[in-house]
């Protein structure tokens, strides 16, 4: 019962920001509690559990994912860890895994509870919001592609409660 309220809480003091975004031009929105994640295809699986973040911090965790349109000519994933493993107050890790042909690489590692894919581009693949949100603030971060993975572009921050 304490985890539904601290989710409503969340819902609560996270829906202006949510309705804001609403809004950008996003083509699409993922967050870590979405229903219908499935098991990793075995190269993105590969990807993500080579990664140093996944080695160092989440190597006990089992991975999900839902593929998510970045453009180009990649298949895009959106990868998080099964059963709410290494999850902080509605926040979690979270990778992006991009795959082409063959070929699989992680080219953002980020951890949050929402991700927006945006309809502008940088190199191919489009841009993407990251946000973080307490009773207290909510951050937005803003990444761009630069030919090989995101890079960190710029960060918002909304005060949630009055002090």
């Amino acid at each position: 019962m304490n985890k539904v309220v601290k989710g409503l809480a969340f819902l609560v003091l996270a829906a202006p920001l949510l309705c804001s975004t609403a809004f950008a031009q996003e083509t699409a929105a993922v967050t870590i509690e979405d229903e219908g994640f499935v098991e990793l295809p075995a190269l993105i699986d590969g990807a993500v559990k080579n990664s140093k973040t996944y080695k160092n911090d989440y190597s006990e965790c089992g991975l999900q994912s839902k593929s998510i349109d970045l453009g180009a000519d990649v298949q895009g994933y959106f990868v998080t860890t099964k059963s709410a493993c290494g999850w902080g107050a509605s926040q979690g890790p979270f990778w992006v895994v991009v795959q082409k042909g063959e070929t699989a690489s992680t080219v953002l590692f980020d951890s949050g509870y929402l991700i927006n894919v945006l309809a502008e581009k940088h190199n191919g693949l489009s841009d993407l919001d990251t946000t973080n949100a307490t009773a207290a603030e909510s951050s937005t971060a803003k990444w761009v592609y630069d030919g090989k993975e995101y890079k960190f572009l710029k960060s918002t921050k909304e005060e949630m409660m009055a002090k």
